[in-house]
């Protein structure tokens, strides 16, 4: 067999460092892909947490305005209760 030529020896190693060149292009399409799929699973997981804290909020409020009506009543309760009485 017969010694490779420097002309084909440097198209192969041109070629090799062609494919290392686009294999690392590709990686870094996926790795662009795989950031900007996690930056939109981050700012889902974001909205999701201020739509509970906005809930919670929210019920709380609730709660409060319930049971400012319930002390309300209770305390209109007792004092018909006591005119009652009297």
């Amino acid at each position: 067999m017969s010694k490779a030529s420097i002309p084909s020896m440097e198209l192969a190693r041109s070629m090799n460092l062609q494919s290392h060149v686009m294999t690392i292009e590709e990686g870094l399409r996926h790795s662009e892909m795989i950031d900007k799929l996690d930056d939109a699973r981050r700012e889902k997981l974001h909205n999701i947490i201020k739509w509970v804290k906005d809930i919670n909020v929210s019920f709380i409020k609730d709660l409060k305005t319930l049971l400012k009506y319930y002390s309300f009543l209770k305390n209109k309760r007792n004092s018909t209760k006591d005119l009652q009485k009297v």
